[in-house]
């Protein structure tokens, strides 16, 4: 910093001072007042970096994670594919309707990306949780692993009371695992599968990847168990014949092309954990929706593939992507 740089800082600091404190007192008499949206705008406009807006010395960093298209927005309701909801932890979210099931009519808010690795660590370490870390080395935007379904829940029940507290999200809305009928909708599947039927007696019934109809795998198509694997062996995993997406293990986030409504690696990365039985006849099982950075097989990639996993269950290539659900209108 050049000395006229810290004189103009000293200088402009009471100005700012009163300025602060003024957004702050505006941001409570908008909140008061049942004006949450325009609270939010005071709020993060008062949360940026004032002084260098002020002295138009910098600029606001752009967020770490891989970029999705367009601008996030500050507001959940307003999302769009262009414009996802991006919440404290930098998290993006896009609308996704859903057709059938308890929330149909809905428009659902799913994550762009699997939890990673960075927002879990957070909650981890706010809440003073223990956490098995993988044997194989991952980053801060690789899609967090060994999380049961216990530890997926815990996350989502601490970010909706840590959003709500902020005000980022509505005073009912609530963050939490897609139900098994949802996570169909944003693949392509939900209209054609019967959204009352047990999630075991649609698995595997339709045909087709993210991709289309071929098989193996297209190049770049997600990360799968290619032959980059070898590289790295998996004990009993044979690779996709000539398919190698460059991940041995988990890859960073929006690394692969996302689908239709903007979301990333449905099929690929790791599995990803539902809300409800696979089948309610035996209790236990919970719902786990396939295609993983150690899948070769073909029937493991389908779009309708389930399987499951315990309460307590922690593995290396099962994570999860929350939901945000809009209640706050109702």
């Amino acid at each position: 910093m050049t000395k006229l740089d810290a004189a103009r800082r000293q200088a402009a600091a009471p100005v700012l001072e009163k300025f602060t404190a003024a957004l702050t007192a505006l941001e409570a008499e908008l909140t008061k007042g049942g004006k949450l949206d325009e609270a939010l705008a005071v709020e993060e406009y008062r949360s940026g970096n004032l002084a260098e807006r002020f002295l138009g010395t910098g600029t606001i960093p752009a967020p770490a994670a891989p970029a999705a298209p367009g601008k996030p927005t500050g507001v959940a309701a307003n999302a769009t594919k262009d414009q996802p909801f991006e919440n404290q932890l930098g998290m993006r979210f896009v609308p996704v309707p859903i057709t059938g099931g308890p929330t149909s009519g809905k428009t659902i808010l799913f994550s762009i990306w699997e939890t990673r690795v960075k927002d879990y660590a957070k909650f981890v370490e706010d809440e003073k949780r223990d956490w098995p870390k993988p044997e194989f080395k991952q980053g801060d935007d690789h899609p967090a692993v060994n999380v049961s379904w216990e530890d997926a829940t815990a996350f989502a029940d601490w970010l909706t009371k840590r959003e709500r507290g902020k005000k980022r999200i509505g005073p009912k809305d609530v963050y939490r695992l897609p139900s098994d009928h949802e996570w169909s909708c944003p693949v392509g599947i939900g209209k054609e599968e019967d959204s009352a039927a047990t999630p075991v007696s649609k698995s595997g019934k339709i045909s087709g990847y993210p991709w289309g109809k071929q098989f193996p795998t297209p190049k770049g198509a997600g990360n799968f168990c290619g032959e980059e694997t070898n590289r790295n062996p998996i004990s009993g995993r044979r690779p996709i014949p000539g398919y190698d997406d460059g991940f041995d293990r988990t890859a960073p986030l929006g690394s692969f092309t996302p689908n239709p409504f903007g979301i990333y690696d449905l099929i690929g990365n790791v599995r990803e954990r539902c809300q409800d039985w696979l089948d309610p006849a035996v209790p236990g099982h919970l719902v786990v929706r396939v295609g993983l950075w150690a899948t070769s097989a073909e029937g493991d990639l389908n779009l309708s593939h389930r399987n499951w996993g315990t309460a307590t269950h922690q593995i290396d290539d099962c994570g999860f992507r929350l939901v945000l659900e809009i209640r706050s209108n109702d």
